[in-house]
């Protein structure tokens, strides 16, 4: 679907050179979803930039959907238009104009004929739920109401991909939900690629296949959601997915603190109890939390196990033996416990 290899982006700023992306290499396929997450500043708005030509590389190459973006081949740019749609963070929705009004304004870029028109908005409108808001102004309508315009009127010229730009945090927690849920049904039914970014992990659980992590302008992490979500590996990854632990109280001089996290039937019914009697140990659980990311059940627990070292070790091993990633951590104590 996209491609981009090798790639920096530099903007020269009061006569210095200033690295927005660098040596950047993406792979995303089609049709999946792919959420880019990052701090701000990482680089992921002057990656999607690049990807629907609106910047240029300052080296290496750009393809989308096998063609290669190239600012200076005017009919290579309308081809990509055509195929690239996105969808805004705060809408961009034409204040003067109705919602009808609003999905038609492409397709009359494109200068398609009225009755074409009419029968896609009117298509669009009831496929994003607002099929009794066609004669309503943008100042009447919620912010999910708005956001639905901005995917209609994004979907008009039939994409192949839909570029998303923190499309859901500007909206309160039941909205996003629903909004997550018509990308999904858009990717699954259309067979449209879409590329999100966003800054929350949560998104990411909940509709990708495949995650791509920036920090600074580089990609410091990549894979699928699973890959990612059970083993992260970059500091900025571990800080975007690992919760941080405080204790209130600090246990004795054998006790040791592990982050467990699985995928699948482990993640739902772990075994803590048995395993800690087979290998004659006792346990605290610290945390416990059950995530669904698309395709998996996925959970992170801190538990504070005591015991010989022989047994804490035998009682890991077994914990691995059902594909749990466990790692030792040093929590943070509190200043009460202090």
């Amino acid at each position: 679907m996209i491609k981009i290899d090798n790639v920096d982006k530099i903007f020269q700023i009061k006569k210095q050179n200033i690295y927005a992306l660098k040596h950047v290499n993406v792979d995303i396929p089609h049709p999946n979803i792919v959420g880019i997450i990052g701090h701000s500043g990482a680089g992921k708005s002057t990656l999607l930039r690049l990807i629907n030509g609106l910047e240029q590389p300052t080296q290496g190459t750009v393809e989308v959907l096998d063609l290669p973006v190239h600012l200076n081949q005017a009919q290579a740019l309308k081809t990509l238009r055509k195929n690239v749609a996105m969808i805004f963070q705060h809408f961009n929705l034409l204040k003067s104009k109705t919602v009808f009004e609003n999905i038609a304004f492409p397709l009359r870029l494109n200068h398609l004929k009225e009755s074409v028109i009419q029968q896609r908005v009117e298509k669009l409108a009831s496929q994003v739920g607002l099929s009794s808001h066609l004669n309503s102004f943008p100042k009447h309508l919620s912010g999910g109401q708005k956001q639905r315009v901005g995917i209609a009127r994004a979907l008009a010229t039939e994409p192949k991909i839909l570029l998303c730009d923190e499309v859901t945090s500007a909206l309160d927690p039941m909205t996003t939900h629903e909004i997550l849920n018509l990308l999904l049904t858009i990717n699954q039914e259309q067979g449209i690629g879409i590329v999100l970014i966003t800054h929350e992990i949560d998104v990411i659980r909940k509709i990708c296949d495949h995650v791509i992590v920036m920090s600074e302008g580089q990609v410091v992490e990549q894979g699928t959601v699973d890959q990612v979500l059970l083993q992260p590996k970059h500091p900025v990854s571990r800080s975007l997915i690992l919760e941080p632990i405080t204790l209130d109280a600090i246990g004795s001089n054998t006790t040791s603190y592990i982050r467990i996290t699985a995928i699948g039937d482990f993640a739902q019914h772990p075994k803590y109890e048995s395993f800690a009697l087979n290998t004659n140990i006792q346990f605290q659980m610290i945390h416990s939390k059950v995530e669904r990311t698309k395709t998996s059940l996925y959970s992170q627990s801190i538990l504070a196990i005591d015991g010989e070292v022989d047994h804490q070790r035998h009682f890991i091993e077994k914990l691995q033996q059902h594909q749990a990633y466990v790692e030792k951590i040093t929590p943070t104590v509190s200043l009460d416990a202090a």
